[in-house]
Order: C-alpha cells, then structure tokens, then sequence
C-alpha cells in the first residue's frame, strides 16, 4: 500500500519547484555549451533547488544526511568537497560555471555603521544572512511565498526588513 503524501513534503517539493521556475525564467540563466555542460549546469540548478527547497528547514544535524544524499543523487552537479551542499549557490552568469561558496558575496560587501540606527537594526552580514538573503530576494521577487525560519539571533527580522 502507497502512503499518500503529507502535505508537509508538498510544500517542499513545492519549494523547490518555485526555486528552479524562477532560476529557469531569469533571462540572466543562459544554458550553454556542448552537451555535457548543459546537463551539468540544467542538474546543478535542480540539485540547488533541490537543496534548498527540500532541505532548508531541516536542523542542522539532519543537513548532514542530507548532503550525502544530494550529493549521491545529484552526482553530475559536482558540488565542491569539503564543506556542505548548503555553503554554495551554483554561478550560472559567470563565464565559468561553477559552484561558488556564500563568503565570495560576502567579500564583495562591506559593513557600513550607522551612528543613528538602533542597535536592534544593525546587521552585520556573515554567510548564514547573505544565504538568507539570497532565498528571500529569489523568491518574493518571484511572487512566490515562502516560510522564513532559523534559530534566533540569526537575523531574520533584520533580513526581511532590509
């Protein structure tokens, strides 16, 4: 007997759905070259999806398992070793190709205080806030809904009213 499918793992898969339309509708992804890199690129955006709509919500204890299982089924992506599926977002504008950890966005950014601000409103951006970040602005900018959880303190409120 088949179970029918909770409406939890709906909402992933549905997640991951919204993540790789709105990849795939950007003018900006352009799929290209011979034959072997379009497919890399085409799973690379899907494992990146996959990633982050099917397993953003999970701890950080159950993220372990599953980045070995992304990684097993997403062989052809070719995610970097040595650190987890959820520290990279796959460059497709790059002339390049290629997986690219969150901390090179962060070395392009600069903390700027300001001295009127409250300090409950001040962000300094590590790579869990430019991650966030990124998520947030994809899908809102998409006109997709989203569910923005983590652990306090690490910056959601500021990340959403910035």
């Amino acid at each position: 007997m088949v179970e029918p499918i909770k409406t939890d793992d709906l909402q992933q898969v549905r997640s991951m759905c919204n993540f790789l339309e709105i990849l795939l509708k950007d003018p900006k992804t352009v799929i290209r070259g011979d034959e072997k890199q379009k497919k890399k690129d085409l799973e690379s955006l899907i494992a990146f999806s996959y990633t982050f709509g099917m397993g953003s919500s999970l701890t950080a204890a159950s993220q372990n398992s599953f980045d070995t299982i992304v990684r097993e089924r997403f062989n052809v992506a070719q995610y970097p070793a040595g650190y987890s599926v959820f520290d990279y977002w796959y460059d497709i504008r790059a002339k390049e190709r290629t997986w690219r950890p969150w901390s090179d966005m962060l070395a392009s950014r600069k903390f700027e205080f300001v001295k009127e601000q409250s300090f409950f409103d001040l962000m300094v951006e590590t790579e869990t806030t430019i991650k966030h970040a990124y998520c947030l602005e994809m899908l809102l900018g998409g006109g997709k809904p989203l569910f923005f959880t983590g652990e306090s303190g690490v910056g959601k409120s500021v990340i959403i009213q910035n």
